[in-house]
């Protein structure tokens, strides 16, 4: 290599470096989490990877902030926990700049939180004349009024502001009601947050479509949201919109335009076979032998037959399922997605079984998850899906196999889907 080519190349480098090196300090990326993962990789492959992590970064990256009250593992009750930090990773890991917002409970649990610090701040907000102090305001409607206290006030710009669930949805009307102008709730409250009740309890805008007396908080985030994103990995948007909204049907069949659904989907380097040191012995696509192991290693330690040509069956019975998702409401979405990366097969019990009907009647609008599993495997009763597995199995295997293969983790079809909402968000 001449000495000319060899000083354009260190230039190429340091020019780059220093690209870096300002989108760091400008807190546009996270390096320390994206490169984790490669870390022992030889320089030259380190260095390919450093090339294309920089031009991902140099497309147009969002700054993205969410407001929500819960977040895994600092805190984490229900689906919302995990839903808010596998998309945020998978956001970062695409170049976008993402925070969150989260109230500060008691229990929370601080220890994997680095740089943690406290602001002093006294926070007063002028309505109707006066300056109130936040004291008078109790809850989640004072956590969703504070959180937009301090964007202003700390003078941060995101393109995006991402709220979740009824407890952070009065974020929507405080925002344009309010701050661009600088679940059931009784009218009268909203003069707390700093709203006018009677421009608001309207039929259009917070009144509950079914307790008129009522203000309803989350159809008042749904009114005042540029997209709405609900999540469902088996559910059609059109099923969502007729008969899935528990009372909130004629308002996204109002907004339905905005309405996008996601599928939810899972840490795909925590959950996989081919690396799982809980497993007896590890497998993958290309080779289902170690899930031969695995499931005699099962039938042994649940006192079954020991019987290789045994077929194996879990069932998540309706009454435990409703138990369990009263306080996990995505622990059906997210196992069939681990089962699924699992070797298992999603199939109905019953032919009739509404769940499964659902994805094969209604697919218009829905996920590529629901469609696939409904060309797959949708069309399968128990009865018939023993059938080929006994008198097929390599036609059964092959089907197997490549479902293991495809990718249903948060940084695929879910963080899709919510890319395209927050760019049409900033086209508005």
């Amino acid at each position: 290599m001449s000495v000319s080519r060899v000083g354009d190349l260190v230039s190429v480098l340091l020019r780059e470096a220093s690209d870096l090196r300002r989108m760091i300090m400008d807190s546009k990326v996270s390096v320390a989490n994206d490169f984790s993962t490669i870390l022992h990789e030889r320089d030259a492959e380190l260095l390919a990877e450093l090339h294309h992590y920089l031009n991902k970064c140099k497309k147009k990256a969002f700054h993205i902030i969410h407001i929500c009250t819960e977040m895994a593992p600092v805190i984490s009750v229900g689906s919302l926990a995990p839903y808010v930090t596998g998309l945020s990773l998978a956001l970062q890991r695409k170049g976008h700049l993402v925070e969150v917002i989260l109230p500060k409970y008691a229990g929370l649990n601080l220890d994997e939180v680095e740089g943690l610090r406290e602001i002093e701040a006294e926070f007063y907000s002028y309505f109707n004349g006066q300056l109130h102090a936040n004291r008078i305001w109790t809850g989640f409607i004072y956590f969703s009024r504070a959180s937009l206290d301090y964007i202003v006030k700390s003078g941060k710009q995101p393109d995006v502001l991402h709220i979740h669930n009824w407890q952070t949805a009065i974020v929507g009307p405080l925002f344009w009601d309010v701050f661009v102008k600088q679940c059931l709730e009784q009218p009268d409250k909203l003069a707390l947050c700093g709203l006018d009740p009677s421009r608001l309890h309207r039929p259009d805008r917070l009144q509950d479509n079914t307790k008129t007396h009522l203000a309803n908080i989350l159809k008042g985030g749904i009114v005042y949201s540029n997209k709405v994103i609900t999540m469902s990995s088996i559910h059609s948007k059109d099923l969502i919109i007729r008969s899935l909204s528990h009372g909130l049907e004629p308002t996204l069949a109002i907004h339905k335009n905005k309405l996008l659904v996601a599928p939810y989907g899972f840490d795909n380097s925590a959950w996989n076979p081919s690396m799982d040191h809980f497993l007896p012995h590890c497998y993958g696509a290309d080779d289902l032998k170690g899930k031969a192991v695995c499931k005699l290693a099962l039938q042994q330690h649940a006192g079954l037959s020991e019987n290789a040509s045994v077929v194996l069956v879990s069932c998540v019975f309706l009454e435990v399922s409703r138990r369990i998702n009263r306080a996990m409401g995505s622990f059906q979405e997210e196992l069939k997605l681990k089962a699924i990366r699992y070797g298992a097969a999603p199939v109905a019990v019953m032919r009739t079984d509404s769940q499964f009907r659902q994805i094969i009647d209604h697919d218009f609008e829905s996920t590529r998850f629901s469609q696939y599993i409904s060309n797959t495997f949708g069309n399968l009763s128990l009865s018939q899906a023993i059938d080929e597995i006994k008198n097929n199995p390599s036609q059964w295997n092959r089907k197997i196999a490549d479902a293991m293969t495809k990718d249903f983790s948060w940084d695929a079809e879910c963080c899709d889907i919510h890319d395209t909402a927050y760019a049409s968000v900033l086209n508005l």
